[in-house]
């Protein structure tokens, strides 16, 4: 998400993006290029996600380096993550499969999954497609009322 290094990004905007970052991260390292003053606000949302769940997790780093860095980080990236305002930088690596949280139309969110086929893990694209599920059911205003539990 540009936003997170661009500098403070409102809380409720990165509620889903950072759900959805730390499912994945159960079969795959993300790492998150923020601005520094980020991270303050990065750490109190994923305290909201995590509360009450169990962590199965390889890890969500913050990287707060230069733009020389972030594009290092993502060059060398398995996988890309994104909202509509980054889409244009993930398609820029082609060779990639990537995803991009939207809001199509405003019916609330969801997951486009680009260079499905080009995943290296089965496992990992069968979250991602749970994601794409879940993301559906919120869209349709279906929630859970409190934790829920995904078995994959």
């Amino acid at each position: 998400m540009p936003e997170l290094y661009r500098g403070r990004p409102p809380r409720e905007h990165l509620l889903m993006p950072l759900t959805v970052a730390y499912l994945l991260s159960a079969e795959l390292p993300f790492c998150c290029p923020v601005h520094a003053d980020s991270v303050a606000v990065l750490d109190a949302a994923f305290d909201e996600i995590l509360r009450g769940l169990t962590l199965e997790s390889c890890g969500v780093t913050y990287l707060t380096g230069d733009k020389t860095e972030v594009n290092k980080a993502l060059d060398g990236a398995v996988f890309v993550l994104s909202d509509e305002r980054g889409e244009r930088e993930a398609a820029a690596r082609a060779n990639r499969p990537y995803a991009v949280l939207s809001s199509p139309n405003g019916s609330g969110p969801a997951l486009r999954v680009v260079h499905a086929d080009r995943i290296p893990k089965a496992d990992f694209a069968a979250k991602l497609a749970g994601c794409e599920q879940l993301l559906r059911l919120q869209a349709r205003g279906i929630t859970t009322g409190g934790p829920f539990s995904l078995s994959w």
